[in-house]
């Protein structure tokens, strides 16, 4: 998956999973044991503000949780909302990365046509 600086893209697929019931077990065992994951972009770990970036205040946490269960029922983050912030040099015209913040969201999605897992 590609980005450019200075331009926002909304929700672009990053990969297609089909799920089978194994998956859905080892998911439980995550959700129940608070996992997160971890990502870097250009060796920048990508990090949460607060409580799983539901706050602009609060510590930076490094990751995101993967999602949570509530009343009996698991949310899988399945969006990620990246900021990136970075440094533009004016004289050699470069950009750096400078910090990449992430907002983890469960999003319930429909989707037309036929559905495929894809390698990645």
């Amino acid at each position: 998956m590609q980005a450019q600086v200075r331009y926002n893209e909304w929700c672009k697929i990053a990969c297609r999973w089909v799920p089978i019931q194994k998956d859905f077990e080892a998911w439980k065992i995550a959700l129940d044991g608070e996992y997160w994951s971890i990502l870097y972009l250009h060796e920048l770990p990508i990090v949460t503000i607060g409580n799983g970036g539901t706050t602009e205040k609060g510590p930076y946490q490094k990751g995101f949780p993967l999602g949570w269960k509530e009343d009996d029922k698991y949310y899988i983050n399945n969006h990620l909302f990246l900021t990136v912030e970075f440094y533009h040099d004016r004289m050699t015209d470069l950009h750096r990365i400078v910090g990449v913040f992430a907002k983890p969201v469960s999003v319930k999605h429909t989707y037309n046509g036929e559905w495929t897992a894809i390698k990645l």
